[in-house]
């Protein structure tokens, strides 16, 4: 307890002396050159009082145009002198002659720093650069030298952004709206929420120069994609780097309910291993390893998966003398899934009793999974720069599922067969990607143009019995082959313009072509599909004269079905109910118009309104005894949401960050319409303790809304985590768990008079994690960029 007195007070006596300090007078400015004239970003600038053991008593930073301001406070007399102190990473530092008030603020400094004649091996820089920048249509957070962000991992710091929100599943929102990509530098990280959030997890502090939010994704970017979220990691500190991390997560009584019947809980363990690797202009190695045991308890005995991943990515890089440079860059997937299932379930009946048991076996093995990844890269001094890139994925997915129930009843107790149904698929998949982009910077706006063409190819062919009353019966599907092709081309266009300092525009757009193709064996005709849309982006924003910032956003995006939402083949989650794909889904088109405003660089509020066309969602249907849960296109979506959220210092051990949002959603399929208004809110408390121990406790609770045509409950969960570093902070160990009172339960609910349906779905899950990671790096170095990789999106 004395401790934390000991920490409450010495707070207060810093608290005091910064307000002291704070009370400001006549400001310091100046502008750093080089030797040859070029100014100096991102130096630091120190006014150091010489009567006071050298107190510091202002610190700034440069802009991109070299430029700085000092506040001297309010009780500098002029008697006193000061030494300003400029430092900078590639230049001597620069120390002034002993200066007064007046010589100090007189004119405007101008400071040239000369070049470093011999470099050290391991260099260090700490800028006090400002949390939050606006570059183009982007909000940069600058998390290199944020004293209090040491210690965390990638995951921790992203979450406690102003605008950002992480579920209890995994899923990123900005601004209280999903559809978010995240890109680690330039690569697409095209993961599920959960392998995502295990990925960031694994990402240090030590190593992430900035975090860039893009609420309104431009022109350039994907059309699938809502909003954009992209990782800067530092300019390498080392010529050798390389980043290890292992990775364990548990799941404890997650469990699946597709229907009233179906009683699914899950155990699950999986095993990460992080691996990076590089060496400056020459390559880079990257390798991600996952092993998972899955077990599926249907009642007695357990389903057991066992996927393994193996992927390695080597790139090369060579910079010429005049400075442009070429990228090369490869990309291995290897994927190995068997999968063998033996069950049991006992299910009441309504009326009377009835005990139906149900016994899976199921064999899966996934081989041949490999992505080619070829991108060029040239780029010069001048701010242009060309990207050309091509990239090749195939798959093979062979398998085996079979499913047989038997019926047991008072008048008849040995079981007999009731249903049975054995499908046998053999699956391919394949995708081409090329592209190309151009980027030019001029001193007031800077132009992209870019042209990109995308075709898929996937066939799945299957053959399926069926047995009813101990007869096999001719397959129900009605055919044996199913085949679906995308193409789809793209052009965009985008320009962002600074007219004058404080006001600045991205506007874009984007065109594209797409042909989709349904074929079956047994069917004449095919499915086919074809049309052009135009993608406009728009992003307004200005600047106050205090920091403060005010927007516009405006953005059209598309999000296609992927493969499991089209196939229409047969996955049984009991004997009464099952999932299907439906091959005559259309995209749905978002359209989002939005306003925002920050508030002291630490507080981000918005108003948006959401309209989806097409709105893609899953629908039941009863079809005779048996429910069907199939995606459908509902005829729209419509919501409207307030968002705020904030940041706060409560002590310097103890940050509080804050996000709340109320929204009013509605949507139709057909005479079905469901409407509803709904608050969530979240708090994440990020406390440092004694013994260098890092902590986080994070609660999020959201009402009753509507997820389709369902009705959800409300929820709430509590998550928490602890990390420490050793060896230097080399070494980070951690343990987290994202639902400690088993809370996070997602309901939903149906009842239908039209349909008579009943229907009852619940999704729980609470994971356990604990993480390992060890980064080695020697001698000076720099970043190495790679494409982006897009091919297991399509999953």
């Amino acid at each position: 307890m004395s401790t934390i007195r000991q920490t409450v007070i010495t707070f207060l006596l810093m608290h005091l002396v910064f307000i002291t300090y704070a009370r400001v007078s006549e400001p310091i400015t100046g502008y750093i050159t080089n030797t040859q004239g070029a100014k100096i970003a991102y130096a630091t600038a120190v006014l150091k009082e010489i009567g006071n053991t050298a107190a510091i008593v202002a610190t700034a930073t440069t802009d991109e145009n070299g430029t700085f301001s000092l506040k001297m406070p309010d009780k500098a007399t002029n008697q006193a002198t000061y030494i300003l102190e400029v430092h900078h990473l590639l230049y001597n530092t620069y120390v002034s002659e002993p200066l007064t008030k007046q010589e100090l603020t007189r004119t405007a400094l101008h400071i040239t720093l000369q070049d470093k004649t011999n470099m050290l091996s391991t260099v260090t820089v700490e800028a006090n650069k400002p949390i939050i920048e606006r570059r183009g249509n982007a909000l940069r957070f600058n998390i290199s030298g944020q004293e209090h962000l040491k210690g965390r991992s990638l995951e921790g710091i992203l979450k406690n952004l102003p605008g950002v929100t992480l579920s209890p599943g995994g899923a990123l929102q900005l601004f209280g709206k999903g559809g978010v990509a995240v890109f680690l530098n330039e690569d697409l990280q095209p993961l599920d929420p959960r392998e995502l959030q295990a990925y960031l997890s694994s990402i240090d502090y030590s190593i992430i120069e900035s975090i860039e939010i893009i609420p309104s994704a431009s022109a350039d970017a994907d059309a699938s994609f809502s909003s954009v979220i992209r990782i800067r990691t530092k300019t390498r500190l080392a010529n050798l780097y390389s980043s290890n991390t292992l990775r364990f997560e548990h799941a404890i009584k997650p469990s699946i309910y597709y229907s009233n019947l179906t009683s699914l809980p899950v155990k699950n363990s999986t095993f990460n291993v992080f691996t990076s690797y590089s060496k400056v202009n020459k390559f880079e190695f990257n390798s991600y390893k996952r092993t998972s045991g899955n077990m599926l308890y249907m009642q007695e005995t357990e389903n057991n998966i066992q996927p393994h991943v193996l992927s390695v990515e080597p790139s090369w890089r060579h910079t010429f003398q005049n400075k442009s440079s070429i990228v090369a860059y490869s990309k291995f997937s290897f994927i190995d899934e068997e999968i063998a299932t033996t069950g049991h379930s006992a299910i009441s009946g309504i009326g009377y009793l009835q005990n139906i048991n149900t016994t899976v076996n199921h064999s899966d093995k996934i081989t041949a999974g490999v992505n080619y990844s070829l991108p060029l890269g040239k780029s010069n001094p001048s701010g242009r720069k060309l990207i050309l890139a091509y990239d090749y994925s195939h798959n093979n997915l062979p398998a085996e599922y079979a499913s047989v129930s038997s019926l047991t009843t008072s008048d008849q107790p040995e079981p007999s067969p009731f249903f049975a149904i054995n499908t046998r698929p053999d699956a391919f998949l394949r995708l081409h990607i090329a592209k190309a982009d151009y980027v030019a910077e001029k001193e007031k706006f800077t132009y992209k143009l870019g042209a990109k063409a995308t075709t898929v190819d996937y066939e799945n062919k299957f053959e399926v019995d069926a047995a009813l009353n101990s007869r096999w019966v001719q397959d129900s599907l009605n055919f044996r082959e199913y085949r679906y092709q995308e193409s789809t081309y793209a052009a965009y266009a985008s320009v962002t313009l600074k007219p004058f300092k404080s006001f600045d525009a991205t506007l874009g757009l984007r065109g594209e072509q797409s042909s989709l193709g349904n074929s079956f064996d047994t069917r004449q005709q095919t499915l086919d599909t074809s049309y052009f849309q135009l993608f406009p982006s728009a992003n307004l924003a200005y600047t106050f004269a205090n920091g403060n910032l005010f927007g516009y956003n405006l953005t059209r995006r598309i999000n296609r079905p992927n493969f499991n939402q089209l196939n229409p083949t047969l996955f049984l989650t009991d004997p009464y109910t099952y999932l299907r794909g439906n091959e005559t889904l259309l995209p749905q088109v978002t359209t989002i118009n939005e306003l925002f405003f920050i508030l002291h660089k630490n507080s981000v509020f918005s108003v948006s309104h959401t309209h989806v066309n097409r709105y893609i969602a899953q629908f039941p249907f009863q079809q005779g005894a048996y429910l069907e849960l199939s995606p459908q296109n509902f005829a729209y979506r419509r919501t409207w949401t307030l968002y705020g959220s904030n940041q706060t210092s409560i002590a310097p051990w103890w940050q509080l960050s804050s996000d709340a949002s109320v929204y009013n959603a509605s949507v139709r399929f057909g005479d079905v319409k469901q409407r509803a208004t709904s608050f969530k809110f979240g708090l994440r408390n990020n406390l440092t303790l004694p013994m260098a121990l890092h902590a986080n406790v994070d609660f999020q609770y959201e009402g009753p809304g509507i997820n389709g045509i369902f009705e959800r409950q409300q929820y709430y969960t509590l998550a928490a985590g602890i990390r420490r570093s050793f060896l230097e902070e080399k070494l980070t160990v951690g343990i987290s768990a994202n639902d400690l009172f088993y809370s996070f339960k997602i309901k939903n609910s149906l009842l239908s008079e039209t349909e008579s349906i009943q229907l009852t779905q619940r999704f729980n899950s609470r994971l356990l994690s604990v993480s390992v990671n060890y980064v080695i790096h020697k001698a000076k170095g720099q970043r190495i960029n790679k494409a982006t990789d897009e091919e297991l999106q399509r999953f």
